[in-house]
């Protein structure tokens, strides 16, 4: 059996989430790399990754997903912290 569960630094055991490496670093880095899912993916969260993973992805429609896996790095993260990447892009800008 897989474990789906993560044991985060901020938030404890939590189910797993997978996001690009962009969205990863920015929960610590705060930088702003945006935030974009596949809402056909399976999961507690959907796979998500940032602009420039987006960008990239519209720029070569026709790449293997083995090379987009190499472009975007997927990380495992919390579904906390992926709550928290998301919240940051879907949130109003004070």
């Amino acid at each position: 059996m897989v474990d789906t569960k993560a044991n985060c630094d901020r938030h404890g055991e939590q189910e797993l989430a997978i996001a690009c490496i962009h969205v990863c670093r920015s929960l610590d880095s705060r930088d702003d790399v945006g935030f974009y899912w596949d809402p056909d993916s399976n999961g507690a969260r959907h796979d998500a990754w940032c602009h420039a993973c987006e960008q990239w992805s519209l720029a070569n429609p026709d790449e293997s997903p083995e090379v987009w896996m190499k472009v975007t790095e997927f990380q495992f993260l919390c579904v906390r912290c992926w709550d928290e990447a998301k919240a940051r892009y879907t949130q109003p800008k004070s």
